[in-house]
């Protein structure tokens, strides 16, 4: 329970964040922040039905929806982010494929449970994606780094699928085999990812804000001098 209010915790701090500078976010950090409001009310409403059914609801059909939302939120702000054409033309089939991946795996697998390997999939697609954003827009740049959001926001990404990709590789085995109580002991990755990414992520909404105020006087005297 503690865990679960720190994770919350975290997605209003994001939320606040990127309201306050929503101005200055782009349409990238937007669709992120969407996303963020949209984790924030399935997680609440996952919570909501499981206690309101004294904990014997499956709450996993919420998780399948909020799967298909948050993949094309994510990879569509990362393609927002890119430069490289072939890439950006290349990322929305990637998105339709993964789409009719989960389609698949939630119609062999059911809606009643997660569906992995769609999980699976889209966590090797975003992370290669913010790979990029990483090293187009962060790495090469004479800005310092540290106060670049797209750092801020593709190490968020990349740390939580990245590092939770390991997990849910596992997860169908240990439950398929009758691990799980191992399964649960080790869905604490999950939950420490969680933790790690929402900060992050409101991390670069400021950077976001307090970039966009600097450059304001330059644009301004930029526009007197013509």
């Amino acid at each position: 329970m503690h865990s679960l209010f720190i994770i919350v915790i975290g997605k209003i701090l994001a939320i606040l964040f990127g309201l306050y500078y929503f101005k200055s976010l782009s349409i990238a950090f937007r669709l992120i922040l969407f996303q963020v409001v949209l984790a924030l009310i399935c997680e609440s409403f996952a919570r909501y039905l499981l206690i309101r059914h004294s904990f014997h609801y499956n709450n996993l059909w919420i998780f399948n929806w909020y799967l298909l939302c948050e993949m094309w939120l994510a990879g569509l702000a990362g393609k927002s982010l890119i430069s490289n054409k072939i890439i950006k033309r290349i990322i929305p089939y990637l998105l339709i494929a993964l789409t009719v991946l989960w389609a698949v795996n939630i119609y062999v697998e059911g809606m009643v449970n997660f569906a992995n390997w769609c999980f699976i999939g889209s966590s090797i697609i975003l992370v290669a994606i913010y790979i990029v954003v990483l090293f187009e827009t962060a790495l090469f740049k004479s800005q310092n780094i540290f106060s670049q959001p797209a750092f801020w926001l593709s190490l968020s990404i990349v740390l939580f699928f990245g590092c939770d990709l390991p997990y849910f590789g596992l997860r169908n085995y240990l439950i398929s085999h009758n691990l799980n109580s191992l399964e649960l002991k080790l869905y604490i990755i999950n939950s420490v990812l969680n933790f790690i990414r929402y900060p992050l992520i409101a991390i670069s909404f400021i950077f976001c804000g307090q970039n966009a105020s600097k450059n304001a006087p330059l644009k301004l005297h930029s526009n007197v001098s013509k």
